[in-house]
């Protein structure tokens, strides 16, 4: 897995999955969540702000690492 792979090189990574997706995001509730997640790890990341994390109700994510 490539998540496995990141993590052996030392590099920070965070693993986030939606139970009822396939490739690719259908569902509204998922893409905000996923959109809010990938800011936050951008602004970390790379520096700059970030709206705080959305508390998306209907969202199926799994959270299995987060940082």
């Amino acid at each position: 897995m490539c998540f496995t792979c990141v993590q052996e090189k030392g590099v920070s990574a965070e693993y986030y999955l939606y139970k009822d997706e396939g490739h690719g995001f259908a569902r509204p509730p998922n893409k905000f969540d996923f959109y809010s997640r990938v800011e936050q790890f951008l602004a970390k990341h790379l520096g700059g702000r970030s709206e705080p994390l959305l508390k998306v109700e209907d969202s199926s994510v799994v959270v299995m690492h987060e940082q």
